[in-house]
């Protein structure tokens, strides 16, 4: 959390982001057939949003990376 206050932009800008990309991210995992015992790794995706939604999608039995 601290790397976003350090950051040039304000934490709300982050979260609006966030939020944003969240619909994209959604739509990604479903067309990649993210299931919940998946191993995914998370490569240059910008500010790491599809990798929290697909950890929440994913839960305990999967990895994200």
């Amino acid at each position: 959390m601290g790397e976003l206050r350090d950051s040039k932009y304000p934490v709300a800008l982050h979260n609006f982001q966030i939020i944003r990309f969240a619909k994209v991210s959604r739509q990604l995992l479903a067309l990649a057939e993210i299931k919940s015992s998946s191993r995914i790794l998370d490569i240059a995706t910008g500010i790491g949003e599809p990798a929290i939604t697909a950890a929440n999608q994913i839960g305990n039995s999967g990895q994200v990376t």
